[in-house]
């Protein structure tokens, strides 16, 4: 899938040489590729790779900076799509997906470019002789991570679009528990911008019969969006309430508000209201739209209000109150949230080396005792001798897949009572079935903030105490 191929048979420098003339007849600086690589396991995965050039002080090629980003998520999500447009067509829905793939298409490779822009800079600098202040690398590799994360939020946005029903039953929930979560969530955001965060109503906010992971997606959906709308120095109110039969939650800014004529549209499909400023902050525009579709599943309802341009923007979320059967007992009161897990033995298992010691420097930052395997066989005898309390367990390993390692553990006698977490990119109903069946206490998709994983082992190590 290429459009250069490194003639590799010939000696380094006539490659290299080959390399560099195809640069030039090209007129380009850097090759941006899509290829596929063979894993260890005979697995395919898709990349995305930039190679650059590094040229010495007279401008010959003495080498070739590769930069590959694993792009196989997206490429599933993709496939996904592609269904649900055969699924679609009968019901008129074929234009809307389509437009979908074009601007995913848009939106994907807008941050790749950022991403090789910023790594030529760096590697020009270093072929050129010249000292990187660590300042400067530092906003280089911030640039990076964030053009990163962009990407990662598209995958997240199209993951929850590919699922017809969600994957959790409802319970009884805390509104006030989810605001206070989800904000802090946002805190960081808030204060890099100067935004006055103010949150009133939590003891007024009643309980819900909703899933709260999808209710939290929701105001952290509201908040990002009031702070991307929001100058330095602006103000966002948080306020909660109930009114009769209904939570209602209130999300307002002295931003810059929504023009009237965009008020009926603001939760359709790749509506944007400012486009320049959505685009320079990475929006695809189905953020209001999953937002409306989250409040629908839990038969709520969203309102927006604004009274024009620059005078800020309100969002109203209406939700039932949960209302006990008389027949059930009363609850008990909710047991205060356990702390996250530290001091504890996890062992991470993924065959990508760099995700795996990158998450295990996250927790090891924490206080846990660490261990890292990278395929199936690794996982078992690790976990033999070192006996985790957690494991995070990717499930597509070479030699032994996650799940047939998750069942090795269950089998033994010190492993009935450890925590297994699977974290992979595989995220459909028959994934989960089979996590659940292979004993795993939970199961994540790929891409996970920290953030979340941090409360959802605290929630597991609360169940198990």
């Amino acid at each position: 899938k290429t459009d250069f191929d490194m003639p590799w048979g010939q000696s380094q420098a006539e490659s290299y040489r080959a390399y560099d003339k195809h640069l030039m007849v090209e007129g380009r600086s850097v090759l941006n590729l899509e290829e596929e690589q063979l894993q260890a396991d005979g697995t395919i995965i898709s990349v995305v790779t930039s190679k650059i050039p590094i040229r010495d002080q007279a401008g010959n090629v003495t080498g070739i900076l590769g930069i590959y980003m694993d792009v196989s998520e997206l490429k599933n999500a993709q496939l996904q799509l592609a269904e649900q447009q055969s699924k679609a067509a009968s019901y008129g829905k074929m234009a809307a997906l389509g437009e979908m793939a074009s601007g995913i298409a848009h939106e994907v490779n807008s941050p790749l470019a950022a991403i090789a822009g910023t790594a030529e800079v760096i590697m020009m600098q270093i072929a050129d002789g010249e000292p990187i202040e660590p300042e400067e690398l530092n906003q280089n590799l911030e640039q990076i991570m964030q053009t990163t994360e962009r990407i990662s939020k598209i995958v997240r946005g199209l993951r929850k679009f590919s699922r017809d029903e969600s994957q959790q039953e409802k319970s009884e929930v805390s509104v006030s528990d989810i605001i206070t979560q989800t904000a802090a969530l946002c805190d960081d955001r808030f204060k890099r911008q100067s935004i006055k965060f103010t949150c009133t109503g939590l003891h007024l906010a009643p309980k819900i019969l909703g899933r709260e992971t999808e209710i939290s997606q929701v105001l952290l959906n509201l908040l990002n969006n009031s702070a991307k709308y929001s100058k330095r120095g602006s103000h966002i109110w948080l306020t909660s309430k109930r009114e009769g039969s209904d939570a209602v939650i209130s999300v307002r800014d002295n931003g810059t508000g929504i023009p009237g004529e965009m008020l009926a549209r603001v939760f359709d499909m790749f509506t944007q209201v400012d486009q320049s400023l959505e685009r320079s902050q990475g929006g695809l525009g189905i953020g209001l739209t999953l937002v409306r579709r989250l409040v629908e599943m839990h038969d709520g309802s969203i309102e927006a209000r604004s009274d024009g341009p620059d005078e800020g923007s309100e969002f109203i979320v209406r939700l039932p109150v949960f209302i006990p059967s008389p027949a059930e007992q009363p609850t008990k009161k909710d047991a205060p949230k356990a702390p996250a897990m530290n001091a504890c033995r996890i062992l991470v298992v993924d065959d990508n080396k760099d995700s795996a010691n990158t998450l295990g420097m996250l927790l090891r930052r924490k206080g846990n005792d660490i261990r890292t395997a990278h395929d199936g066989q690794e996982a078992v005898d690790v976990a033999e001798t070192f006996r985790p309390e957690l494991v995070l367990l990717d499930i597509g390993l070479p030699l032994l897949n996650g799940y047939d390692v998750a069942r090795h553990i269950r089998q033994q006698s010190w492993g009935r009572d450890v925590i297994l977490v699977a974290l992979t990119g595989w995220g459909q109903d028959e994934d989960r079935r089979l996590s659940q069946e292979a004993g795993f206490n939970s199961h994540l998709v790929k891409p996970i903030e920290f953030s979340a994983l941090d409360i959802l082992l605290a929630e597991l190590y609360a169940t198990t105490e």
